[in-house]
């Protein structure tokens, strides 16, 4: 078998090259002899390869040796200098968890080949995001190596040890950041004795409640261990690995746990499914993610032995391809791979094969409808576009200075080969019709897939081609390139006007630098000069001269460099949409592009380099070598000075000034010394100077401030997290609404962003070396320590805790403990951040001598036990949190902390009770029990009297009364599970009743596995902006429930009493209700009877979807359902743009006509996995179905679907139709337009 199959990511030490069996050494010399043409050379073992492939200097190529081979370029065969991690690609890109995808994986994907454990991560890590957001938390995944580590497998020993507490032991850590006990399902990929298999674990906190083998066969949901091979009998006695294993996490979670758990876990059932066999040697890899795969589309909320998982065959060869396609995507950007299929507009030449469905619904064969001719034409266009982006990217790699390689060169002459053949083809079908002996057009366009693929690892910069459809595009006038200061705007702008200069794309390309003390006069003045025009008069008549030689000229590009505010144009005298004319505009303020009318897509963002990617190391040696040749460095200072490198950040300024300074600096104390000048804030006056110009523009002193005051804070946090330590910080007034803070906080986010001082999508972070500068700043009035992201692993030393110090933020590094005794003289200290750490006790002393601390932050500290005596004496403490320390216990008293404002303990699941003295918070604003699942509040005993609440998050906690937030009036957000009936409804109709409840609401009733629903770990703040207003039910007795009027959206979900949806909700007026999302309930049989309370308050149901409904036979009652009449055309679906159902399989007919009227605002229908609905539209061939919205039906897998409509459906398109796996269906009769 392959040993690819159990390849492992090695740490050090050199590759062994598949070339060295090609030769034989000569006994007593350092010669060797080549097994095929026998000529003797000497050296090393590499002259081998060098022999073989003629890649080397001095030494014959070996004329024998087979070319096919020699095509082949393996690069985790080569070594490279420094550099043993080069040409790797990481997905998802950004994720510190990433997969790191080199090309010598991606060779691994052609037929017979073992997939090795990268390809593995990568897929599952796929599959993992395909997940929607809601459903991602009920399923967790290992990678590849924690088998390995669980059973202590090496290269020398690959016997599994099965000793329970040593076994947990070496993977304690791997589920630190996850309860598992909280999650359905578990998978775990199984790689030794050259093969692979899957685990999967089922329930696991089941097992804690019935785990004798009687007991839980047929129960509804049941804990056992699924194992799933394609070849049974190589993987044997793994029950025991994994039982002890769950024994020791669950003990490791509850350290109070009395009982001996030992046989519960010990019994847990252990199931070898019957599946699909592989029929050879190598496909266990695939098996195995097709495994993944089905289980992941058919899990049920509730699982047991009785459960039926149906797994077709795989078409490996599909599945290998599928791959393939995936990783071109993931390429250019993790985020194109979307919905389960490559977006085809990343790839143009895979658009035929992709569009409407997955990969796999697509044989690689150049096209659906089979036309060889097609495929050929279509096949030169995309061989030739290749090979003129191919020359495009190598000339801005050449101007970068990176010297050209010779994979460079041979990827060119395989191009170039193809495109030979390709021709023949097209000769040959010109002639004769036919190929003859020539390859077919699916063989060569799968070869030319595998070229792209196999360029993609080297050729990395997705920039360089979207900057030239730009330029190309007749529709595109303003291009914009923005980026942080140092991060290679000007760079990029400066290579295309050389290339375009070079090429002759456009006829004049003129530059000009704006700068920051741009007047139109100056502009003016330069753009003339760089013409060679002269100008008179004032400023109009200067514009009409400017104006008028521009038109003059056919096709000019112009490049204005560095711009720091709005131009303009009209005013400078600059012409768009005339004669060709294009503008390029380099800047760090995204809003200046904006501005001038330069739309979002005509943009390139230039980043820096990604800390998991080697571009940052590449250009460090390059920059510290001479004049294109990268530097060597001596072994001992490489570890050091990639360190060095990592605090650049992956700025391109800092690494170039670095590696100026570091040139020719060989001695390990120069480079220490360089390492501790960074630890010191000291970057350089170069590189300060770049960056600070940034924080200058920044005319508003109240914004500098903040974004002084964000060097504190960790990367990667919610924007809305952001804001919230703003106000914590007195930067933002606290003392209005939360929608007005908010809203004055994200506009000041905005304008960082848009600075480039911060970074981030849905969640922010600062670049290094730019929040050096901050504190470079900071530190010029203030005494502030600040160590960020940096991996320490042990508390500054003492001496760096001053008298003076006003802040610390030690956030996101690796601290595991503060030495006992531990107590910081710092009297004027107002912040102390140590969140996103693994502290697990803090020193009683600790705190006696922080009395000024205002703002405190531990959070994410998993280990966290216990918290010392002397945070109760933190008197001047305004906010305190503890989010996720899942091992917290216990906390002191609060109840002298009386300025306390903000108290966040969500997460704590070991907090046994609350806080002492929370009641006598009379200033608490925001408080967060939400997630502690075993606390109770007792009612009217902390809650009552804390009448300046804005934030209450209460979700999993027990016993609250409507009299204990009664007396909040300022409540904005509001978060609370019941359990009682009356006090459920009693709340609702409180807030009906006074008229003024919370803006935005969460609230759960009944039984919930998770209570978070859609929101791990995020407190509802995030949902601010949306005001939302939900109610979710969860497993409860179909009792009255009554809705607020003003409720948004409608959840219910694991519900397994209700028979009707509208039988036991009511409204006592018109609900403002748009989205109705029902899942996973047993007894549902219907949903609506149109008559109720209910059903005629609903009159703005905008979303309807339902997931895995086992008893739904009709949406409406069957009174109402069998009608043949039209009902009116007001009514609950009147306005339901969207309707979705999956899993229901009792229903067999969707919509009767009688509802028909009603969807007249229908735009979406997506109906997947009904196994026995048979028509969409009941009704006979007269019933005419007019839906003049729709532009979506979505069918999949639904093998007894017949038709859409027996009638004629009349809609504004026949091209809205998305069908897959529908082996009977037959398609409907369109009618023109409505």
């Amino acid at each position: 078998m392959d040993e690819a199959c159990s390849s492992r990511r090695k740490r050090g030490g050199r590759p062994k090259s598949k070339y060295w069996s090609e030769a034989e050494k000569l006994e007593g010399k350092n010669m060797w002899k080549c097994n095929h043409c026998k000529h003797e050379f000497a050296g090393g073992a590499t002259r081998i390869e060098e022999h073989i492939t003629g890649k080397g200097n001095n030494i014959t190529k070996c004329p024998k040796y087979g070319a096919h081979e020699e095509d082949e370029i393996n690069l985790g065969d080569q070594i490279v200098e420094h550099d043993s991690a080069a040409f790797k690609k990481a997905y998802p890109k950004g994720d510190p968890d990433a997969v790191c995808i080199k090309k010598s994986d991606i060779e691994l994907l052609q037929p017979e080949k073992c997939l090795n454990d990268t390809i593995i991560d990568f897929y599952i890590n796929y599959l993992k995001n395909k997940l929607p957001s809601d459903k991602q938390d009920r399923f967790h995944f290992f990678n590849c190596f924690f088998f390995a580590k669980l059973a202590g497998l090496s290269r020398n020993d690959t016997s599994i040890a099965c000793d329970g507490k040593a076994a947990f032991q070496r993977v304690s850590t791997w589920g630190r950041k996850v309860n598992l006990f909280k999650t359905d399902y578990i998978f775990i990929p199984i790689n030794y004795s050259l093969h692979w298999s899957l685990i999967v674990i089922c329930h696991p906190a089941e097992v804690m409640t019935c785990y004798r083998d009687e007991e839980t066969k047929g129960s509804p949901k049941e804990a056992c261990i699924l194992h799933m091979d394609s070849r049974k009998g190589i993987h044997v006695h793994l029950q025991n690995v994994f039982q002890s294993y769950l024994c020791e996490e669950w003990k490791e979670r509850h350290n109070n746990v009395r009982d001996d758990v030992s046989p519960k876990f010990l019994d847990l059932p252990f199931v070898p499914l019957e599946l699909p066999q592989q029929q050879n040697a190598y496909d266990c890899g695939i098996f195995l993610l097709h495994y993944v795969e089905h289980f992941l589309e058919q899990a049920p909320i509730n699982f047991n032995r009785s459960t039926k998982f149906s797994v077709p065959p795989p078409d490996a060869s599909l599945k290998r391809s599928h791959i393939q396609k995936l990783l071109i995507a993931a390429e250019g950007d993790s985020k194109m791979i979307v919905g389960g299929s490559v977006n085809p507009q990343n790839n143009t030449q895979f658009s035929a094969a992709l569009l409407g469905g997955d990969v796999e619904d697509h044989a690689v064969n150049g096209g659906s409808n089979g036309d060889d001719a097609l495929t050929i034409n279509n096949l030169l266009s995309d061989l030739a576009r290749e090979e003129d982006y191919f020359d495009k990217e190598l000339q801005w790699r050449e101007f970068q200075a990176i010297k050209r390689k010779r994979q460079d060169d041979d990827w060119s002459d395989k191009l170039k080969d193809l495109k030979k053949r390709v021709i023949d083809v097209k000769n040959s079908l010109h002639q004769s019709g036919s190929t003859n002996e020539l390859p077919k057009p699916s063989e060569l366009h799968a070869k030319f897939i595998y070229l792209l693929i196999e360029k993609l690892w080297e050729l990395r910069d997705e920039n360089v081609k979207k900057m030239w459809d730009l330029l190309e595009d007749e529709e595109v006038f303003i291009i914009g390139i923005d980026g942080m200061g140092g991060v290679g705007k000007t760079f990029m702008a400066t290579h295309f006007k050389n290339e375009i200069k070079r090429k002759g794309t456009f006829k004049d390309v003129f530059w000009v630098t704006v700068s920051h003390d741009f007047t139109i006069f100056k502009l003016q003045h330069h753009i003339a000069e760089t013409m060679q025009v002269k100008l008179y008069g004032d400023e109009m008549t200067r514009a009409t001269i400017l104006t008028s030689e521009l038109e003059k000229r056919e096709k000019t590009l112009l490049i204005l460099d560095d711009v720091w505010e709005y131009i303009d144009l009209q005013k400078v005298g600059i012409p768009l949409k005339v004669n060709g004319i294009k503008l390029i505009i380099t800047t760090r303020l995204k809003h200046v592009w904006l501005q001038m009318d330069c739309l979002p897509n005509n943009t390139i963002t230039i980043f820096p380099f990604d800390e998991l990617e080697e571009e940052a190391w590449e250009l460090f040696l390059l920059k510290l070598g001479h004049r294109g040749t990268p530097a060597r460095l001596p072994p001992h200072v490489l570890e050091i000075a990639r360190s060095v490198v990592m605090k650049c950040d992956g700025l391109p300024l800092g690494i170039s000034a670095m590696a100026r300074t570091m040139k020719g600096k060989n001695e390990i104390h120069w480079w220490r010394h360089a390492l501790n000048k960074l630890d010191r804030l000291e970057m350089g006056e170069e590189v300060l100077s770049v960056l600070k110009r940034s924080y200058d523009n920044l005319i508003e002193k109240d914004i500098q401030k903040c974004f002084l005051q964000s060097a504190l804070f960790p990367n990667h946090i919610f924007k809305e997290e952001w804001v919230m330590m703003l106000v914590e910080s007195g930067l933002l007034d606290g003392k209005r609404s939360l929608e007005e803070t908010f809203d004055e906080g994200r506009v000041i986010m905005d304008k960082l962003i848009n600075h480039s001082l911060l970074l981030g999508c849905l969640m922010l972070r600062m670049n290094g070396l730019v929040r050096k500068m901050a504190c470079h700043i900071l530190n010029d009035n203030h005494t502030y320590l600040i160590k960020c992201n940096e991996k320490l692993r042990k508390m500054p030393q003492m001496r760096e805790w001053t008298a003076d110090l006003e802040a610390v933020s030690l956030a996101g590094n690796e601290i595991e403990e503060i030495a006992e005794g531990t107590s910081p003289n710092c009297p004027r200290l107002s912040t102390f951040i140590l969140s996103r750490n693994s502290i697990s006790h803090i020193p009683k002393c600790f705190f006696r001598r922080m009395n000024a601390l205002t703002q405190l932050d531990l959070s994410f500290n998993l280990r966290l036990t216990s918290l010392p005596k002397s945070l109760s004496k933190l008197r001047s403490l305004t906010s305190l949190v503890l989010r996720q320390c899942s091992k917290l216990k216990d906390i002191p008293p609060l109840g002298d902390l009386q300025a306390l404002s903000r108290l966040d303990i969500s997460g704590c699941d070991s907090l046994l009770r609350v806080p002492e003295g929370l009641q006598n918070l009379k200033k608490l604003q925001c408080l967060n029990l939400s997630r502690d699942l075993y606390l109770s509040l007792l009612p009217g005993c902390a809650l009552p009297g804390l009448s300046n609440m804005q934030y209450l998050d209460l979700r999993g906690s027990s016993g609250i009364k409507v009299e204990d937030v009664k007396g909040m009036t300022m409540l904005e957000c509001f978060a609370v599970s019941f359990l009682d009936q009356d006090y459920y409804n009693r709340y609702v109709q409180e807030i009906q009743d006074t008229g003024y409840g919370p803006q935005i609401y969460f609230i759960y009733f009944g039984k919930f596995d998770d209570y978070t629903l859609g929101f791990p770990e995020n407190p509802i703040y995030l949902c601010l902006e949306f005001k939302r207003r939900r109610v979710c039910f969860g497993d409860c007795d179909e009792l009255p429930y009554l809705l607020p009027r003003d409720l948004t959206e409608l959840l219910v979900s694991g519900n397994d009493q209700w028979e009707c949806l509208c039988a036991p909700l009511s409204s006592n007026g018109p609900l403002s209700l748009k989205d109705i999302n029902i899942k996973h309930c047993t007894k549902l049989k219907s949903l609506f009877c149109v008559s109720c309370s209910l059903c005629t308050n609903i009159q703005n149901l905008k979303s309807l979807k339902l997931d895995n409904l086992g008893s739904l036979s009709v949406l409406c009652k069957e009174d109402v359902a069998g009608l043949t009449q039209s009902l009116s055309r007001s009514g609950v679906f009147s306005h339901l743009k969207e309707l979705s159902i999956e899993k229901c399989h009792q229903i067999e007919k969707l919509l009767t006509p009688g509802l028909v009227p009603q969807l007249q605002n229908l735009a979406s229908i997506s109906v997947e996995d009904c196994e026995s609905i048979k028509e969409i539209f009941a009704g006979d061939s007269s019933d005419n179905i007019a839906l003049p919205n729709l532009t979506k039906l979505q069918l999949r897998y639904l093998p007894e679907l017949q038709t859409v409509c027996k009638g004629i459906l009349l809609c504004n398109s026949e091209y809205i139709f998305y069908i897959k796996d529908c082996p009977n269906y037959e398609t409907p009769r369109i009618g023109g337009r409505v």
